[in-house]
């Protein structure tokens, strides 16, 4: 369906068409409207303050520094051929950033850096889980354990096992890399959190028809209170190779906790985290996905394991760092989260790269504005500039492999630019270039090779990505 069809069922109203309601839940069709219900489960999952606790606070926080990663350093489709993969949406259009984790897939972060690789994934986690590089969070010994801590802004991370795993495999140009498995038994030492997936005091149908309320940690029971439920489970899988220089974290967001059974029927025990068939029981598989709807290929998402991700690099991770200090402050108070929400919206909605570049400079500047009314605070920000050159996204080489992509992707670019900027570079083995000046769009035909496509890529890139990403002064 195309994208003016998805935002055509989302233009009833501002208020209306984000509105949360019990029905979010129910599984459609289209895969469109799976994506609707996307959009408002997490927006109302993300920004929902019923009932609320510093402990809640500290979920959302985690769960919109996630979406933040994804956005900042870019949501790619990895199939295998290109070093850090494809955007999506060359792969898979008009897919918004809320369907996600929505789907059933896991989203990988992987750091290829000589050296520093386990160093610059920790500060990368820190910053994921209490939002500043220097500082780690706290993780319980187990759920247990993490139901029972005081509401004391503790966002309740616990370990945890998972059947999805991550293994090295040898790539075809030589190096090792992390790619995610399925495991034939639970693997220990991941990290887990529960949270009330839906917004905290809203109200989920359970499969009888009985209505239920989202409590703390996603724990809900019906009215009568004979039944009990949770809705709503992260799980955080890092691992490390100091050999070859990799390391990885894999972030899939699941319908309910270890287990547990949720409202929609969706139960994790031990059926479903044994493989195979063993003393005569059979593994079971949930259909449904953490918002309600279908996996995969059902709802315009790629089926295959692993199959999205980012690549994480000292230098973006250093912008993404002084970036996430803006965030901090806007998350601070209700007026700044009511402000963030505004951007998230179009955030969770957007479905190409460069929609979500806009946003994050959006937020960014809407982060410093919001210093200068605080001119005592300690985290008074700098005024943003742009990023320089050598610290955008890796973009360019993503689509250096296909020049008449790179076309494409460049001809999407904002039409407020200055054309001046571009100026036709020539390079060995480019058969044709053209630039339409007037038009903001190349055309690129001929024979390519891979490293002068290169060189093509950065040329015509530099100006639309320098103008991407924030960079503060001072």
């Amino acid at each position: 369906m195309a994208k003016n069809d998805l935002f055509r069922k989302l233009s009833i109203g501002s208020d209306i068409r984000w509105s949360y309601t019990p029905q979010s839940f129910e599984a459609k069709k289209e895969a469109a409207d799976q994506h609707v219900s996307d959009m408002q489960i997490w927006d109302s999952t993300l920004f929902s303050e019923g009932a609320f606790s510093g402990n809640t606070l500290a979920q959302q926080n985690i769960m919109r520094h996630h979406f933040l990663a994804m956005a900042y350093f870019g949501v790619n489709y990895l199939n295998g051929e290109t070093e850090g993969g494809v955007p999506l949406e060359f792969q898979r259009p008009n897919v918004p950033l809320a369907a996600i984790p929505s789907h059933g897939g896991r989203f990988a972060f992987e750091v290829s850096e000589p050296y520093s690789s386990g160093d610059t994934l920790a500060r990368f986690k820190n910053i994921i889980f209490t939002g500043r590089p220097e500082v780690a969070p706290v993780v319980h010994k187990d759920q247990k354990r993490a139901n029972k801590r005081p509401q004391n802004g503790d966002p309740g991370l616990y370990t945890r096992m998972s059947t999805h795993g991550q293994k090295l495999v040898k790539t075809t140009e030589g190096s090792r890399k992390w790619r995610e498995v399925k495991l034939k038994t639970g693997e220990p030492g991941h990290i887990g959190m529960n949270f009330p997936l839906g917004g905290i005091g809203n109200t989920v149908i359970d499969t009888k028809g009985r209505p239920t309320r989202i409590g703390p940690d996603g724990h809900a029971s019906t009215v009568d209170g004979r039944k009990s439920y949770q809705l709503g489970t992260a799980l955080f899988a890092a691992r490390v190779d100091n050999k070859n220089h990799s390391a990885r974290i894999m972030v899939g967001f699941e319908g309910t906790a270890p287990h547990e059974k949720n409202q929609l029927g969706v139960s994790h025990g031990f059926r479903s985290t044994v493989f195979g068939t063993i003393l005569g029981i059979k593994k079971y598989k949930n259909e449904r996905s953490a918002t309600g709807q279908l996996k995969g290929e059902r709802a315009n998402m790629p089926g295959d394991l692993g199959a999205l991700g980012s690549t994480v690099t000292e230098s973006k991770l250093q912008g993404f760092s002084n970036f996430m200090k803006g965030v901090r402050i806007l998350e601070s108070d209700r007026t700044g989260r009511e402000e963030l929400r505004v951007h998230f919206r179009k955030l969770l909605s957007s479905t190409t790269s460069i929609e979500r570049h806009q946003v994050i400079k959006s937020i960014d500047n809407s982060a410093y504005e919001t210093s200068q009314r605080r001119p005592g605070s300690a985290q008074n920000l700098g005024r943003p500039r742009n990023e320089d050159a050598s610290r955008i996204i890796d973009t360019v080489k993503q689509l250096s492999y296909d020049p008449r992509m790179l076309a494409s992707y460049i001809s999407l670019g904002n039409p407020e630019r200055n054309t001046a900027a571009y100026q036709p570079v020539p390079v060995s083995g480019v058969a044709k270039m053209r630039t339409e000046m007037q038009g903001h769009s190349r055309e690129i035909s001929g024979s390519v090779s891979s490293t002068s496509s290169k060189v093509v890529a950065r040329s015509c890139a530099h100006y639309d990505h320098a103008q991407s990403f924030p960079r503060r002064m001072g």
